[in-house]
């Protein structure tokens, strides 16, 4: 961690900007309504090859939530993101943790792999720590969904030049 890597296209989409449009909370079912409840994506800051495409991750033992990973442009085929999914997985393990690292993986008292009669036990409260052991699936945002989700507030969350950012430090200074 904290390695220093050259600057990629993907790096200008705004990272605040995609958390805002994308880590919105909604109620997840994975079967049926009594298994539903809060839940809010994540998107990472690890990001690889030139980061304009992302990829959503979601592990067998905490779906529907999913985290978010900026991918090369190029990983849209499943081969390809199966060639490197380890290398996402380990990147989110690194960034949010690893879920359940101590627990069992079946609970014998609620006859569930989510417990509730002990609260350490739920992977859910330890969100966004990734619990991948069970595997995971993974699926695209869409450049037009993004797109549609930022709306007209698209220009406010774009960054900002340099030259921008400079002029209204020095007008912070001089007021």
């Amino acid at each position: 961690m904290g390695e220093r890597r050259e600057m990629v296209i993907g790096d200008l989409l705004n990272l605040q900007m995609l958390k805002d449009v994308i880590e919105v909370e909604f109620i997840g079912s994975l079967w049926v309504e009594g298994d539903s409840g809060p839940m809010t994506p994540y998107v990472c800051e690890a990001s690889f090859g030139d980061g304009l495409h992302l990829l959503t991750i979601s592990t067998i033992n905490q779906r529907p939530n999913y985290h978010v990973v900026r991918v090369d442009s190029t990983w849209e085929r499943d081969d390809t993101i199966y060639e490197n999914i380890d290398d996402v997985i380990y990147a989110i393990e690194d960034e949010c943790g690893r879920a359940g690292r101590d627990v069992e993986p079946y609970c014998s008292n609620c006859l569930d792999s989510c417990c509730t009669c002990r609260p350490d036990y739920e992977t859910r409260e330890d969100w966004p720590a990734i619990e991948a052991d069970g595997g995971c699936s993974w699926g695209h945002i869409r450049w037009d969904w993004l797109l549609k989700a930022i709306g007209g507030n698209a220009a406010e969350c774009l960054p900002r030049s340099w030259a921008e950012i400079y002029l209204s430090k020095i007008n912070s200074e001089a007021a």
